[in-house]
């Protein structure tokens, strides 16, 4: 699953400078003349509710984080090397070969509603500039950083903890979280994955801040060296997110239970038709022999299961019971005895022979209507089903295809979720898909397939349009 929490506040403080920028549509940094620091903030509370609450999120340890934003030359050529806004009356370059770092906020601020970073070409009333909320001074309107000018005094921020490590092989320190940029025109995508576990297991949320170097803060130069990135105030598709995934698909194999394999066994509770949490973890015997059960999603268990065909043959019925069933501390004492056929291993496993037996499939997405309107914030069940090749109606469930799904700009194709991994129920193959994470757009639907050493990719069997609700 693949979700995307928008930011919603940002703003570039300059040095030695009182002017907020917190409604500016670019994030500018730039060293060389004085230099700048952008402060950036995204509400987590969603993706807490997922992991801690809802367990949709069910296994902590398969979340990924990753903080995206547009590069602003990401739409221009190399060779290009104006700006797209330029917050200073000087001249400015697009600089190359640096470091970004990202450090957490000591202390809270507000973005403000200032957009100039000087002025705007009104000459007396200078309507769109702001010294309120955050500036290099202020955390809020007159209100002092608690650190310090800037929020985090200039070479010194190795107190803001756990950015900065001690490294015992050099003897020096190293930050965390930070991006290194070749040609400068490359878009942020950087990994955060512990520090934002850390914010949902309770550490305090006060947001991040994006600097390069304290070496190349104090650097002096000619031209203006610049890097811009869009921010959530853009009039584009490029706004900046936090793109969170969770890398445990669903692979139940209850219906393709191979010995000498290791196989997954799924427990589902539905409660009014809906997957609900149960007040306890399950437990699951086979043969009076107890395994450990997993929380893989919401109203969803499983254990991991390998038979030996030393032991069982095929074409054996199995029984799996599953006991200490408890919803609103009712507990259901006779619990659930749920069944699976074992088969050959020879079916699964193959060596020797050149020739293989594996067909060739071609997808269908079901569950939206192609060319259909999709009001946002629905969580959309999408069936995927991989029919085989010059057949009506004959069908399986695998674990080989994904997904991706992407938007058109002229003759571009930007991924919005690039490749995930298509759930296999022991029924159907499927994906959730979170249209609160999709701003409104046109929408393109991709499958791969990848079977028989052969990857193949459908494109376009979808298309939707997600629409704002008024």
């Amino acid at each position: 699953m693949n979700i995307k929490t928008y930011l919603n506040k940002t703003n570039t403080i300059v040095y030695n400078s009182k002017v907020n920028t917190g409604q500016n549509p670019v994030c500018e940094l730039y060293y060389g003349d004085g230099f700048t620091r952008v402060l950036l903030n995204f509400n987590t509370d969603n993706i807490k509710k997922l992991k801690e609450v809802d367990k949709i999120f069910g296994d902590g340890t398969n979340l990924k984080h990753i903080l995206k934003f547009k590069n602003c030359w990401g739409l221009q050529s190399i060779d290009n090397r104006e700006v797209f806004d330029s917050g200073k009356n000087t001249s400015k370059e697009r600089t190359s070969s640096f470091k970004l770092y990202l450090i957490r906020m000591p202390e809270k601020w507000d973005s403000g509603v200032g957009n100039d970073f000087t002025v705007d070409g009104f000459i007396t009333k200078k309507p769109s500039l702001s010294l309120n909320a955050s500036n290099w001074f202020n955390s809020h309107t007159e209100i002092p950083w608690v650190n310090g000018n800037g929020a985090i005094p200039t070479g010194d921020t190795g107190n803001i903890v756990p950015i900065r490590y001690f490294d015992e092989v050099t003897g020096g320190t190293f930050y965390q979280n930070y991006q290194s940029f070749n040609i400068g025109n490359e878009d942020i995508e950087m990994d955060i994955t512990d520090e934002i576990n850390d914010i949902i297991s309770g550490k305090t949320n006060n947001g991040f801040m994006l600097k390069f170097d304290d070496q190349f803060e104090q650097k002096k130069t000619n031209t203006t060296q610049y890097v811009g990135f869009f921010t959530q105030n853009s009039s584009t598709f490029f706004r900046p997110y936090l793109e969170t995934t969770y890398d445990n698909p669903i692979s139940d194999d209850r219906n393709d239970f191979y010995l000498d394999k290791d196989n997954r066994l799924y427990f589902y509770s539905r409660i009014g038709g809906n997957l609900t949490n149960l007040d306890d973890i399950p437990t699951c015997s086979i043969d009076s022999v107890e395994y450990p059960v997993k929380q893989q999603g919401k109203g969803i268990y499983y254990i991991e299961l390998n038979l030996s065909s030393l032991i069982y043959s095929e074409n054996v019925m199995i029984i799996d019971k599953w006991s200490n069933i408890a919803y609103n501390n009712v507990l259901f004492p006779d619990g659930v005895e749920l069944d699976f056929i074992t088969k050959t291993q020879l079916d699964y496993f193959n060596f020797g022979n050149a020739k293989s037996d594996i067909k060739k499939y071609v997808p269908n997405v079901f569950g939206i209507k192609n060319g259909q309107k999709v009001d946002r914030g629905q969580i959309i069940k999408l069936g995927i089903q991989a029919r085989e090749e010059y057949t009506v109606n004959k069908s399986i469930n695998t674990t080989n295809m994904e997904l991706r799904l992407y938007v058109k700009e002229t003759d571009k194709q930007l991924d919005v979720i690039s490749w995930d991994k298509i759930d296999k129920s022991s029924v159907e193959n499927y994906y959730m898909l979170d249209t609160d994470s999709l701003l409104p757009n046109s929408y393109f639907i991709d499958i791969r397939i990848n079977t028989n050493n052969e990857v193949k990719i459908f494109k376009e069997l979808l298309k939707f349009d997600i629409v704002n609700q008024l």
